[in-house]
């Protein structure tokens, strides 16, 4: 089980959604919230966010068995335009795509530990997602702009031995 595996996974699937038909040339994926002036942040972002976790001995002798976590995994999508109306729409469409990345998508990977080497099997990919759209927040220094904000929620289950 690794933490920064499953969030380095899902922001790499996160950030291939499509944003044709949206206003924006490219999403970018982030496993940390960046700083504003990250170099790489981009008016369109899906970040990796709140995760719970919970942890369940499937076999084997404590400290050598297979576990297995049930997981909820929050992403942060978030956007900028100046248009309420034409950002609000391309927005909706953003937000769709993401979940559309991982509906489709294979529902099982292999996630590896980008630090320890670590891997663990992820499944259930996709399989049970809630979307939660926020009141888009409206910055006061011109060029004013507006920030769509969305979490899309999923749940997965990675099993990982020995533990």
């Amino acid at each position: 089980m690794t933490v920064l595996a499953v969030q380095t996974y899902f922001a790499q699937q996160a950030a291939t959604a499509s944003v044709q038909n949206t206003i924006w040339q490219r999403l970018v994926g982030f496993d940390q919230f960046p700083k504003a002036d990250d170099p790489d942040m981009g008016p369109c972002i899906v970040v990796v966010g709140r995760y719970k976790r919970k942890e369940t001995r499937l076999r084997g002798n404590r400290g050598a068995g297979t576990k297995q976590f049930a997981w909820t995994q929050d992403l942060l999508v978030q956007a900028t335009d100046t248009d309420s109306a034409r950002g609000g729409r391309a927005f909706s469409t953003l937000v769709e795509n993401v979940c559309q990345v991982f509906r489709t998508g294979p529902g099982a990977a292999t996630v590896t530990d980008p630090v320890t080497g670590e891997a663990s099997g992820v499944t259930h990919i996709g399989e049970n997602i809630d979307v939660a759209n926020n009141m888009p927040i409206s910055e006061t220094d011109p060029p004013i702009e507006l920030t769509f904000i969305a979490v899309v929620t999923l749940t997965f289950v990675e099993t990982a031995q020995p533990y």
